[in-house]
């Protein structure tokens, strides 16, 4: 995955938590396993944006 398509990745997996229900216990853990599974896109996002910075 390029760095883009990462961010796009965290960007629909927060929007897919911020539709849960998190007062229902089932729906609470899976927002917590998209935020989860969001912060690491948007870290490979940042990764892969330094590696192709020419300094």
């Amino acid at each position: 995955m390029t760095g883009q398509e990462h961010y796009d990745a965290a960007e629909r997996l927060l929007a897919s938590a911020r539709e849960l229900d998190t007062d229902e216990p089932e729906q609470q853990q899976a927002s917590r396993r998209l935020h989860a599974e969001a912060q690491v896109h948007a870290t490979l996002a940042v990764a892969d944006y330094i590696r192709n910075q020419k300094i």
